[in-house]
């Protein structure tokens, strides 16, 4: 990291604000599944973490904050969420997921000041890209729900000059695709939430879930996507997992909860990584697709690099989960999960002359059929 916290201020605006040019017509090819959906009777969804593309360590680590939003700011340049965003949308389009739980879905609002300097708009929305790229390559998909959690304010300075509040939201959100039938939408703030200190500023770093009643492939289900507390804050991470196991005690259909759920569901994972969210969604009645595919191994989604030019794989833990509570006129037949943004294959190129991952989280694919005697409709 000392390269980027070496840059000079001035150096690091000049490379955000080219880095941050997010249009949609860059050449990348497009998806073989693009213009058309997947034929298939059973019901696909996935789980993508887009990364803020700065390391939260880097915040959390107190100091100047004109010092610590510079590094920050030199991380979002390098990291350029408008080249990811292609790439994440080519997934997307790739895979056909009926849905898709994404998290850390950023918003940045800067100061006029600080945005005419860069020549940006003052409002920088990861989910209004990220549309924009699925649009560009094809279509097909809609924001189901939107889920804004926690916001973070911090004052920035350039020069010695005070130029306003730099406004940083997290959230998360459901797509759905054109064909699914989404009855209900919502979202909430668990009750459980742990105060962050960031530049000397101190907030309750609120967490929540986005959830949607949807029809697809011929079963109605209820789908929501979460991303709980890190495991440094174990007793808050492991409320929060028992607040959603609560949540969906009483419902009727078939429940699907993806995320990026922060407690390492393999063997191998290092105890820095463990908490007991994972039992928690277990004992709760929770399937794990993973599990279910027939394999204990592998399945590693966390972490490249917070600088995302590692030009070898990285991860190590898996953190990013499809789990399924199957009611009795729903699923538990079979299943099949993957990732995607794991290989090599996945980098892209960024303007830098330097390679990408789409995000510091591998992504998550599964299917799931109903079970034996559970007629479902074919297509769609």
């Amino acid at each position: 990291m000392e390269r980027i916290r070496r840059l000079a201020l001035p150096m690091v605006l000049t490379v955000l604000a080219s880095a941050c040019d997010h249009g949609v017509t860059a050449p990348l090819p497009l998806p073989e599944a693009a213009g058309g959906v997947k034929s298939s009777p059973g019901l696909t969804v996935m789980s993508r973490n887009l990364y803020l593309g700065a390391d939260i360590d880097v915040l959390l680590g107190g100091g100047d904050p004109s010092t610590v939003l510079g590094q920050a700011l030199a991380q979002l340049a390098h990291t350029n969420f408008g080249v990811r965003a292609g790439a994440l949308a080519m997934e997307i389009l790739s895979e056909q997921p009926h849905l898709v739980g994404l998290q850390e879905v950023t918003t940045l609002e800067l100061p006029a000041a600080l945005a005419a300097q860069l020549n940006l708009p003052p409002q920088i929305s990861y989910l209004d890209i990220l549309m924009a790229w699925i649009g560009g390559l094809g279509g097909g998909y809609v924001v189901a729900a939107n889920q804004p959690n926690f916001q973070l304010q911090l004052p920035f300075y350039a020069g010695g000059n005070f130029l306003g509040l730099i406004t940083y939201t997290d959230g998360e959100a459901v797509l759905a695709r054109a064909d699914v039938v989404v009855s209900e939408s919502g979202g909430g703030f668990f009750t459980t939430q742990q105060d962050f200190t960031v530049a000397g500023f101190t907030f309750p770093h609120v967490r929540g879930w986005a959830d949607v009643l949807a029809t697809a492939a011929g079963q109605t289900v209820r789908f929501a996507s979460s991303h709980l507390e890190v495991q440094r804050f174990g007793a808050v991470q492991e409320a929060q997992a028992g607040e959603l196991v609560g949540m969906f005690a009483d419902e009727a259909h078939p429940v699907i909860l993806v995320g990026d759920l922060n407690s390492a569901a393999d063997r191998l994972a290092d105890a820095s990584e463990t908490s007991g969210s994972y039992h928690i969604f277990r004992n709760g009645g929770f399937a794990d697709v993973w599990l279910r595919e027939g394999t204990g191994v592998d399945g590693q989604t966390c972490c490249h690099a917070p600088l995302l030019d590692n030009t070898e794989p990285m991860l190590y833990s898996r953190l990013d989960l499809v789990l399924a509570r199957y009611g009795p006129a729903g699923f538990g037949g079979r299943v099949a999960a993957h990732l995607v943004g794991d290989e090599v294959d996945d980098l892209v190129a960024a303007p830098g002359g330097y390679t990408l991952w789409p995000s510091d989280h591998a992504g998550i694919v599964a299917t799931l059929w109903p079970a034996g005697g559970i007629r479902m409709k074919a297509g769609g």
